[in-house]
Formats: C-alpha cells, sequence, structure tokens
C-alpha cells in the first residue's frame, strides 16, 4: 500500500495515526491524477497509465482501512464512493480524456478535506489529555475506526 506513496508522504505514513494516514492516502491519488491529467497534456501514454493505475489501486486498498460494519452509513457511503471510482477511473486510460480524473479529483476532495478535519479535532483532543506524552513521545494517538492497513 505505502509503495504508491511518494518518499515524503511514504516517511510521515510510517508513524501517522490512522486519520491522518488516510488523509495522506487521498492526497497521493489526487497527485496521481493530476499526474495523469498532465501526462495526457504531453501525451505521454506510459506516465498517465501508471498514474492512473497507482490511483485505482490505492483507492481499493484505502477500502481495506475502514472497519466495515454493515450499519455504518458513512462506511458505506465512502465503499460505494471508492467502487464507482475505481470502475470509473480506466476510462482516463480508454479515452485518453482528462475530465474522468478531474471528477474524481473533484469528489475526492471534500473527503479528504473532511478527513483532515476530523484528524485534527482528534489530535487537539488528545494533546489536551495527554499533552506532554503526546507532544514528545507520539505514541498517544488519536483511535478512529480505522484498520491500520499492513505497511
Amino acid at each position: 500500500m505505502l509503495a504508491h506513496l511518494s518518499p515524503d508522504r511514504r516517511d510521515e505514513a510510517e508513524t501517522a495515526a490512522p486519520g491522518r494516514l488516510i488523509v495522506l492516502f487521498y492526497d497521493q491519488v489526487a497527485d496521481n491524477l493530476h499526474t495523469a491529467i498532465s501526462a495526457i497534456a504531453r501525451n505521454d501514454i506510459q506516465e498517465r497509465c501508471n498514474a492512473v493505475n497507482a490511483a485505482i489501486e490505492l483507492l481499493g486498498d484505502m477500502l481495506q482501512c475502514f472497519s466495515l460494519d454493515a450499519d455504518d452509513e458513512i462506511v458505506i457511503n465512502l465503499e460505494q464512493i471508492h467502487t464507482f471510482l475505481i470502475a470509473r477511473l480506466p476510462q482516463v486510460n480508454f479515452h485518453n480524456d482528462a475530465k474522468f480524473a478531474a471528477e474524481a479529483i473533484r469528489l475526492l476532495r471534500p473527503i479528504r478535506d473532511a478527513w483532515a478535519v476530523a484528524d485534527k479535532v482528534e489530535r487537539e483532543a488528545a494533546e489536551k489529555v495527554h499533552p506532554v506524552a503526546f507532544g514528545t513521545a507520539g505514541k498517544a494517538r488519536p483511535k478512529l475506526k480505522l484498520v491500520r492497513p499492513s505497511l
């Protein structure tokens, strides 16, 4: 899963809290899709395919990070969005068309931003409860309902 992250994000992911890890993954998906859009403009088929495929694989891997509780409406909605995008993104390669990548970026942005806010709130709450442990050792991590992927 970390293989699709940039080196900077990979380093941060090693110690990231679950919420931050999800933000890193969404950021990487968006970067991959921006790369695909740029590759289309340059007619670089190989780079476009690599970027789209990396985005698809990362979106699929991210599904494993959510605790799949059948009654959790948020998880169900996330699964549906990821599944839709995984099915839709091959159109970027089939049609060499950036509109599908731009559509995915537009759909993922609010989800990414919501995870960033949730992570910030969890961090601030953890700092209030354990300011010394959280600030120095970094071990008091916020706990969101996520399953940490195997790195």
